[in-house]
């Protein structure tokens, strides 16, 4: 009896025995109710699925010659050009075997494996449902997928899926206690500076701008006896300011202090109470590229302890990335064959358009790189993977194999180390199977650091463009007047009636001016007001919307920068996941504090003060902005515009996640799943994409960067801050347990550098407080009375800056955030004891865990418990395409070396 499934394969090459496609057609029982159009395609369409050991030949006839391949000897399969039913070998590696198989002789046959359009099935709700539930953050009780409860899920258990996830988690949760703290803090500069009358009424367009310094009083200088009893009621209130912003500095090193130790902890205790295969594994390197013994390397290995898995990497030449289309145009073949009897067999074209692609493609990668018809265990050796069943064991093998370090870097080596006697082992610690780049792993040292130079100029030239864009919208001048052209250039009298300047400001200008001075409740509710502020009221609607356009602006050009800087890190190449996160988390970061923060104090700045400033080239072009110190104007600009922004950041792009992109992919999986055809299509539909730590990171630390480098002067920023962050984790808590698939194993090395950042905000943050601080135009320090009797403030020197008691208090939270960093990062044994020595984390013996055999069923809950490649999700399609395409190359070369002879069994037209 025949299998269900026929066989029926597409007749896209010319009929001699020599083409590519020259497999099998299982025609031994057709269906009886075949029509016409069947039996056209019955032998042009290739089967859904295998059918049995047998192969045909094809000569310059049409006719076909079936032969058993379970009776027919190997010499007669030769003589008679015969291939296997699926045109593939076994692709999937013993994974009992000790050994691999080093040579590929021509016309062997070893046990028949599946093809990929062999693997592809039609798409099930059911299967994809059960898909999800594995692929997602579920916890299994009593044998049953269970969803994690969002409030009651603690940090601890998401780091069961690697310690990254945690301790980004752990971060922003803390960071958040310390925002609300220093939010408790800033109550009392807000009510001062609210209390203030620095700012007379209207003359600031947006509520918050009363919360700044800019509504501290300001001095009177109609006599030196009034303006030095306003300057001392003036310097009260700077002091006041000045230790709360101290306060709030400490708070900072305090928490520096605290979460680098609790960090740590965190790690020591992830690495104690989730196992995964990294805890038993190493990583080899030093093995010869044509090694093929696994079994040798595992003996060799054995005398440490029992080794349960021995896997070499191979050495791909950009191969694999190459057969990733490969891949995918045999997945569309698939299900194009899968799809054929529902279709009534309409899609001939479709099925030959495919396997002629598959074949172009063949030929043509063995035309590249000469090596289309080498199989993935053939390909050279780059490293190997071991995975003791101890952790004693492993943390021996490391002892063990470490070499004696010399002077100059020399390295001595004892000979009884070296393997077969001439080859010297590098042993060391390895990551998590699913953390492996497995593509990039042949890329020498060299050859990445060039290319990180290369990525490294690249971002800065990007990081330049988008700066000059963003200069260009921030600088946009909406030609309003300010407020010293109307005072001083149209004289303008903003406390006479309507009714006068109704008569005497008859231009644009002039009535725009007026307006400008009065309340916005008195110009809204007159009508008589209201019509005569029409052009005042368009313009500064205008100017409004310019503001939010420029804020969303940066938002998006920061979007843009995020996406280009994935792919730069993308072209480095780093070995693992996590080395490739960091980079785009720093390159991330930096481009988007630069735009959000820096640009727009850049725009406005004006150093006519500071003349040494003009001698580095083109700052003469830059620097024109309007303001050369932070005035009350500048508040009133340039602070509502970065405060506007800031807020924008509190809902963008997590909560718009929550609200839009979540529920649309709800409602696509459950109403629109038909749309997807195959399994694998499906199963993708029906688990989210992964969490991006990396751009998370990073947006954290620009957050905090942006609002603290302004909060001493801007205390409503620290609100922003902490209510983003309470936003900010509930959120990405809820997409982590109820959108994003489950993410790979990340290390802790992304926090770790988070960490570093932290000393550079406060340092940065106690400089700008310095400055600000010192503003004479808000905090003058001296009055005098000139010749003429005027009263005029005397500037505030750099000296007279540094020495005043913002200066002083600033200056020791300098001092003491540079010593805490020394401390932390460069002597962190001194102040913890969670790491004693390099690596101490990971090669850390935990007594109470089992051995790798007995953890196996918990390992694989949470990720891969192999480093076998075919094993990984991400590059079994890939493999087995490599594969796939290797025997057929190699069938067609078999077939132009050995014609079969005519005989008298054969058939010609």
């Amino acid at each position: 009896m025949t299998s269900p499934s026929n066989l029926i394969k597409s007749k896209t090459q010319p009929r001699h025995y020599n083409s590519f496609d020259s497999q099998i057609e299982d025609l031994e029982n057709p269906p009886k109710n075949t029509n016409r159009k069947f039996n056209k395609l019955a032998t042009s369409i290739a089967s859904v699925s295998t059918i049995g050991n047998f192969s045909q030949q094809r000569n310059n006839s049409n006719s076909i010659q079936v032969v058993d391949l379970e009776s027919s000897p190997k010499d007669e399969m030769r003589h008679n050009n015969i291939i296997t039913t699926s045109g593939v070998f076994d692709l999937k590696e013993e994974s009992d075997s000790d050994s691999e198989s080093c040579s590929f002789q021509q016309g062997s046959i070893k046990k028949k494996q599946k093809t990929l359009e062999d693997m592809v099935t039609l798409g099930d709700k059911t299967k994809a449902e059960a898909y999800r539930n594995k692929h997602m953050l579920r916890k299994i009780v009593d044998g049953n997928y269970i969803k994690y409860p969002i409030i009651h899920t603690s940090t601890a258990e998401l780091g069961e899926y690697g310690a990254g996830l945690e301790l980004y988690f752990n971060f922003v949760k803390q960071l958040g206690y310390l925002f609300s703290i220093i939010s408790l803090i800033s109550i009392w500069p807000i009510y001062e500076n609210n209390s203030g009358n620095g700012l007379y009424h209207g003359a600031a367009k947006q509520w918050w701008s009363y919360w700044t310094i800019a509504n501290q009083k300001s001095i009177s200088l109609d006599s030196l006896v009034l303006a030095e009893d306003d300057l001392s009621s003036i310097n009260q209130s700077r002091i006041m300011l000045s230790v709360a912003d101290f306060i709030c500095g400490l708070c900072f090193i305090i928490f520096l202090i605290r979460y680098s130790i609790h960090s740590r902890k965190i790690v020591a205790e992830n690495f104690k109470n989730n196992v995964t295969a990294a805890d038993y594994a190493v990583e080899v390197k030093g093995i010869p590229e044509d090694f093929c013994d696994t079994g040798l390397l595992k003996e060799y290995f054995e005398q440490y302890g029992e080794v349960c898995e021995v896997y070499l990497a191979r050495n791909y030449d950009g191969l694999l990335n190459e057969y990733k289309k490969r891949a995918e145009l045999s997945i569309k073949l698939g299900y194009e064959r899968a799809a054929a009897l529902k279709k009534e067999f309409k899609n001939e074209d479709k099925i030959k358009k495919l396997e002629s692609k598959i074949q172009k493609f063949d030929t043509a990668i063995h035309l590249k790189f000469k090596k289309g018809h080498i199989m993935h265990s053939q390909l050279p050796v780059n490293r190997g993977f071991l995975i003791y069943n101890r952790l004693d064991d492993k943390k021996t093998c490391l002892k063990e194999c470490k070499a004696i370090k010399r002077c100059c870097r020399r390295s001595i080596v004892p000979i009884e180390q070296y393997f077969l006697g001439k080859y010297i082992l590098k042993v060391k610690q390895t990551t998590e199977p699913s953390n492996i780049l497995w593509e990039n792993l042949e890329i020498s040292r060299w050859n990445r650091m060039l290319r990180k130079s290369l990525s490294i100029f690249l971002a800065l030239v990007v990081l330049l463009a988008s700066i000059v864009v963003i200069y260009v919208m921030k600088a946009y001048d909406s030609s309003l007047p300010s407020d010293v052209y109307c005072i001083k250039e149209l004289k303008i009298n903003p406390d006479i009636s309507f009714s006068a300047a109704e008569k005497i400001y008859t231009s644009n200008k002039k009535s725009f001016c007026y307006c400008k001075f009065q309340s916005w409740s008195d110009i809204m509710s007159d009508t008589d007001i209201n019509s005569y502020c029409s052009y005042f009221i368009l313009k500064t609607t205008t100017n409004l919307i310019i503001k939010f356009c420029s804020s969303c602006g940066v938002i998006f050009i920061n979007f843009l920068l995020r996406t280009i800087f994935k792919r730069l890190s993308k072209f480095e190449r780093v070995s693992n996941k996590t080395k490739e996160q960091l980079n785009i988390m720093i390159k991330v970061f930096i481009a988007q504090f630069i735009n959000t923060a820096l640009i727009i104090l850049i725009v406005n700045a004006n150093f006519d003060k500071v003349s040494a400033v003009y001698y580095i080239p083109y700052t003469k072009e830059i620097f024109t902005g309007e303001f050369s110190d932070f005035t009350r104007e500048w508040y009133v600009s340039v602070g509502e515009s970065l405060v506007f922004t800031m807020i924008v950041c509190i809902v963008s792009p997590h909560l718009l996640t929550l609200i839009i992109i979540c529920p649309f992919n709800y409602c696509k999986r459950r109403c629109f799943y038909k749309m997807y055809k195959t399994q694998k299509s499906l199963n993708r539909a029906y688990t989210g994409p992964e969490f991006d730590l990396a751009c998370r990171n990073s947006q954290v630390l620009n957050l905090i960067f942006t609002c603290y480098l302004y909060s001493s002067t801007i205390p409503f920023l620290n609100l922003i801050s902490a209510a983003a962050l309470f936003i900010l984790y509930w959120t990405d808590k809820i997409l982590v347990l109820r959108h994003y698939r489950k993410p790979p194993l990340l290390s802790y090395h992304l926090n770790n550098a988070a960490i570093k950042f932290i000393p550079i905000i406060i340092i940065m943050h106690s400089c700008f407080a310095i400055y600000m601080y010192g503003s004479e135009n808000i905090f003058p320090t001296k009055v005098i009375e000139n010749t003429n009797g005027q009263v005029i403030v005397k500037d505030n020197s750099i000296l007279d800056r540094l020495f005043s008691i913002s200066g002083i208090l600033n200056g020791s939270i300098i001092i003491s955030a540079g010593f805490t960093a020394l401390m932390l990062f460069c002597y962190s044994d001194v102040l913890s004891k969670c790491k004693s020595h390099k690596n101490k984390v990971e090669t850390e013996t935990q007594e109470y865990q089992g051995t790798y055999r007995e953890e196996l069923e918990t390992i694989k809950k949470h990720g891969l418990h192999t480093y076998k490649i075919l094993e990984n999700p991400e590059y079994h399609d890939m493999v087995v395409s490599l594969d796939n395409g290797a025997v057929k190359v190699l069938s067609l070369r078999t077939s132009n070396e050995i014609r079969p002879p005519l005989t008298r069994s054969r058939t010609f037209s």
